[in-house]
């Protein structure tokens, strides 16, 4: 979320640190608002994931 908010940040002129950011990430919804977007990002990134382990994981053991 800090990330996301400093690189959106950036492309409108706006220069803050990422102390800065979570500090207002913190003001603005506690630590809930940390999560949002966490489950798009899971769900996005967990098929990926499971087919780059298995294909890494089929080839090491294909060569050891």
């Amino acid at each position: 979320m800090v990330v996301t908010r400093l690189i959106k940040q950036q492309s409108t002129g706006g220069d803050a640190s990422a102390v800065e950011m979570t500090r207002e990430i913190w003001r603005e919804g506690g630590a809930g608002a940390f999560f949002n977007g966490s489950r798009e990002r899971v769900l996005y990134w967990a098929p990926a994931i499971g087919i780059f382990l298995t294909a890494y994981c089929r080839i090491r053991h294909a060569f050891i």
